[in-house]
């Protein structure tokens, strides 16, 4: 498969990552990350593009040209970056709070490499946490970065509310599928994941897979 053939999500015009024809587009090719807003908005003279509907992937010539295998590699992708960013964040408050619940008390530092983050980053999203209420830190003076960092009483219950709520969304997600496509779908990804995993052994290149909390 051509990787350069790999399409963009990001205006659903279905321009190639390599090649992305949006803003949107070229910050999905920098960053890996699809921000919110319409990658149409600002094209065009008077911005003609920004009422007009976004083309489904799969309707686009470039997701037509690719074989099954292609075609299977760039839907995982796109719906990789929708479950990761999308649905709940690399670093949303939500998993922050999902950690410190399951894990009770733990190191800024770790919790930051647990979420994947920059520090500078996870320390601002801890300051909303701790503002609101949510979380509690206890900083060293000669580190910041090493304070331990654990849920208050009105965090434990955000968190409990805000799992019930993902465990919704989660069944939303899926609900097109039945019972039995449910199934055989869990069947096909564990059949690829180990395959994946094996492979990543055998060639030990780039980062390892990651457990989601």
């Amino acid at each position: 498969m051509d990787e350069n053939k790999t399409i963009c999500p990001g205006c659903g015009r279905g321009c190639a990552v390599s090649e992305p024809g949006c803003p949107r587009g070229e910050e999905y090719a920098r960053t890996g990350v699809l921000s919110e807003g319409d990658g149409h908005r600002g094209h065009g003279q008077h911005g003609e593009h920004r009422h007009r509907r976004r083309r489904s992937l799969v309707e686009s010539p470039q997701y037509a040209e690719l074989d099954s295998d292609g075609k299977l590699f760039t839907m995982l992708m796109e719906l990789g970056h929708f479950c990761r960013f999308g649905f709940e964040g690399k670093g949303g408050q939500g998993r922050v709070l999902r950690i410190l619940a399951k894990d009770g008390e733990l190191n800024q530092r770790e919790l930051t490499e647990r979420l994947g983050i920059q520090p500078g980053s996870a320390s601002e999203l801890l300051g909303k946490l701790e503002r609101a209420g949510l979380i509690e830190r206890r900083e060293e003076e000669t580190d910041r970065r090493t304070a331990a960092v654990h849920l208050t009483d009105a965090g434990r219950e955000r968190s409990a509310a805000a799992n019930q709520e993902r465990e919704a969304r989660i069944r939303t997600l899926f609900s097109a599928l039945s019972g039995e496509e449910k199934d055989t779908l869990l069947s096909l990804t564990e059949k690829l994941y180990a395959s994946w995993r094996e492979q990543r052994r055998e060639h030990p290149h780039g980062h390892k897979p990651r457990t989601e909390e």
